[in-house]
């Protein structure tokens, strides 16, 4: 196996962050129950700044990511709700 490991960092707009937890913590449910190929899935706030959430995801493959968890609807909800910053960034291990 070659998972595909995904991390972003995601500023939000001065006071928002805590409603985009929120959204995210619906995100990793969705995640769990359908995504199979989705091996970890996590959120977390950034202790150094209040504004920045940080998530983690390993799926079975690149395409996977792509085509599967990065275009579900409670992914793209929470974004276009909240917001997004940094973009994520990606690499795999061998």
């Amino acid at each position: 196996m070659n998972p595909w490991i995904v991390t972003a960092v995601i500023e939000y707009k001065e006071g928002k962050r805590q409603g985009a937890l929120e959204g995210w913590k619906v995100v990793a449910s969705e995640t769990e129950k359908n995504e199979m190929g989705t091996l970890f899935y996590g959120v977390c706030e950034d202790t150094e700044n209040a504004n920045v959430a940080r998530t983690l995801g390993i799926y079975e493959s690149e395409s996977f990511f792509k085509d599967v968890h990065a275009g579900r609807d409670a992914v793209r909800t929470n974004l276009s709700r909240f917001g997004r910053g940094g973009g994520p960034t990606s690499s795999t291990l061998s």
